[in-house]
């Protein structure tokens, strides 16, 4: 019988076989540790999404946005995931402003937010940096007070690229007036605290974007994903503005946007005017029925920088539009009332014609007079709220105006008649 011969592997056909079977488990590892970085980043993004809901539920019902938290307590101590308020309780506690601005820092307050703490971690179980627009937790801010302002101190702004990188092309601004930052440390936890409040090693010297997150000022970052070990990047950054957060909740009918507000306020202000118009109505020439005196306040005097809330009696200039604020204590009213949801105070404008002013040195010619120069059509006051960047013009000012025949109407169905 003839013996089949056997041949074995040789060492380099052993060798070959090794090294394939090597890279195919070296890429099976790298592409599960992929996998995993990536579920998670998809987790952290979750986080974020549920951190935003929580700041807009906890904004509709009180009315402003939360303090941070300290993030370097431990679950312990009474404090922790709390509010790190002042003294009055009022108030952000000052270790927790950023230098000079109007920003505060630390980490979401998960308690404070009636949320547990494992709900509000990153997918490393970090703590998620929390960034304010110290304003904004003011009580009653959502209705009073601008949040932030495009000027470099009352703001949170997002770059693309760190404040220190000189490398080509400049570096662009990706979001300003920003009022909440929430931010991970993403996998190489640089910075991050942990629910222990360790907080782990900060980012290598080069790592500037990374550093910008990390530094305690309002400039952040969010640039391309970078594992090189001198100069890495992984934070999770979300910047959102004032709109971003209000107006979904306006949009569910949870809150009034400041717009609607403002325009509410202004409204009151109009009810007032033709108010006092009426119940100051009177006939000064005895000849008929009673004739409208004084339809509307005198200014309060904001030319010269004067605001007590009283009226102004040296405007002058009968057929023009005089421009004060409105005169709020004169007519018991408390400041803000007569201020717009932007904290900045109401424009008021208004004809001497339609302010009691003498015209021809007579009663008789007070108020709205039979023979007025404005015709039926003329402006006889306007009220103006500056809006969101409290400058005048920019296309976001609000603006409500009253003719002489939209007043005589409103006069006349209230029992006020001319002569």
């Amino acid at each position: 019988m003839r013996q089949r011969a056997q041949h074995g592997f040789t060492l380099i056909e052993l060798a070959v076989v090794t090294a394939v079977i090597g890279l195919l488990v070296a890429g099976a590892v790298t592409g599960i540790g992929a996998l995993r970085v990536n579920t998670k980043i998809k987790e952290t993004q979750a986080v974020l999404d549920r951190a935003e809901v929580t700041l807009q539920t906890f904004l509709a019902r009180n009315g402003r946005l939360p303090c941070p938290a300290d993030p370097t307590l431990t679950p312990d101590a009474a404090d922790y995931g709390r509010e790190h308020f002042a003294a009055s309780g009022t108030s952000c506690h000052a270790l927790r402003r950023i230098g000079a601005s109007g920003v505060s820092w630390g980490v979401l307050p998960f308690t404070g937010l009636g949320v547990p703490a494992r709900e509000l971690v990153d997918g490393w179980d970090d703590q998620i940096y929390y960034l304010v627009v110290t304003s904004a937790t003011a009580p009653g801010s959502l209705g009073n007070g601008a949040w932030a302002r495009d000027d470099g101190v009352n703001e949170v702004e997002l770059w693309d690229k760190a404040d220190e990188d000189a490398t080509l092309p400049a570096r662009r601004q990706l979001t300003n007036r920003g009022v909440v930052a929430l931010i991970s440390g993403g996998a190489n936890r640089h910075g991050a605290f942990t629910l222990d409040g360790e907080q782990w090693p900060l980012p290598p010297v080069g790592a500037l974007a990374e550093r910008d997150n990390q530094d305690a000022d309002l400039f952040l970052v969010a640039t391309g994903y970078s594992e090189d070990p001198d100069a890495p990047f992984d934070d999770i950054v979300r910047v959102l503005t004032e709109d971003d957060l209000v107006q979904p909740l306006a949009a569910q009918g949870e809150v009034r946007g400041k717009g609607a507000l403002t325009l509410a306020r202004i409204e009151r202000l109009v009810e007032l005017i033709y108010g006092h118009a009426i119940t100051r109505a009177e006939d000064p020439d005895g000849g008929g029925p009673r004739t409208v005196s004084r339809t509307i306040p005198l200014l309060d005097n904001f030319i010269d920088g004067v605001y007590d809330g009283e009226r102004d009696l040296s405007l002058a200039g009968a057929g023009t539009l005089e421009a004060g604020r409105f005169p709020y204590a004169y007519m018991g009213l408390p400041a803000a009332e007569a201020a717009d949801a932007w904290g900045n105070g109401i424009v008021y404008e208004a004809t001497q014609y339609a302010t009691g002013s003498s015209l021809a040195g007579g009663d008789t010619d007070e108020g709205i007079f039979g023979a007025n120069l404005l015709g039926v059509d003329g402006i006889l006051f306007r009220l103006t709220s500056w809006g969101p960047d409290g400058a005048a013009g920019g296309g976001d000012d609000i603006v409500v105006t009253h003719t002489l025949g939209q007043a005589l109407g409103r006069l006349n169905a209230s029992g006020v008649t001319l002569d």
